[in-house]
């Protein structure tokens, strides 16, 4: 073989093998962009920024939404408590979806099931695998679903109707981006342990008093 075709030869290998290295870095870029994009973040606005972004183990407050109660929708009646609270944080600064650690939990105030019985509530466990995850435009899914205990997650006792130990194993709020942020659920169902309902179905709306602003993007 001439000197002149072994050159060319060796010119159209090298690029052939540039041209796969560009091709597979590109591929490489853009699955990470992707699936940096698609990875839920708490922000303080709507176009999220990197410096918008809240960090890791960022606080989360909520109480129930003014002039609002909380309720257990049930076969025996409603169940309602004029204050509730939850507490938690981030775990993460993304993730898909993003985890939550929630710390507290509260059902208090004037708790009663109709007009038969005053109520106390019990706190049980928390639950276990939460989340936050963008659908869009700022808003998105607030799960506080976790794995079932035994016990439930919480006790609701009711005079001598209603001593239910209830969990929440799919329970997902609807939230709306703002400041401040809100998320509500309507008829939930909840599974009980216990002097129970047949059925039982969670139905509250609270406001994310921190943070605030929050904003869920992907």
């Amino acid at each position: 073989m001439r000197a002149s075709s072994v050159s060319a030869s060796r010119f159209f290998l090298r690029a052939f093998w540039v041209g796969v290295a560009s091709v597979s870095l590109t591929a490489v870029i853009g699955a990470t962009e992707a699936s940096t994009a698609s990875a839920t973040r708490l922000c303080t606005t709507l176009s999220c920024e990197p410096a918008d972004t809240y960090p890791a183990n960022t606080q989360l407050a909520a109480s129930l939404e003014e002039g609002t109660k909380f309720k257990i929708l049930s076969t025996v009646g409603t169940i309602e408590c004029e204050n509730s609270t939850i507490g938690g944080e981030t775990t993460a600064e993304t993730g898909k979806p993003l985890a939550l650690k929630i710390t507290k939990l509260s059902f208090t105030g004037n708790c009663h099931l109709g007009g038969l019985s005053t109520c106390t509530s019990t706190i049980i466990s928390l639950p276990t695998t939460p989340w936050l995850e963008a659908t869009g435009e700022g808003d998105g899914i607030f799960s506080i679903e976790g794995a079932k205990s035994i016990e439930g997650n919480v006790r609701f006792k009711c005079g001598n109707f209603l001593s239910c130990y209830f969990t929440m194993p799919t329970a997902t709020f609807q939230l709306k981006g703002g400041n401040p942020a809100s998320f509500g659920a309507t008829k939930v169902a909840l599974e009980g342990l216990g002097l129970c309902p047949e059925t039982s179905e969670l139905d509250a709306t609270y406001t994310l008093t921190e943070p605030a602003p929050a904003y869920l993007v992907g």
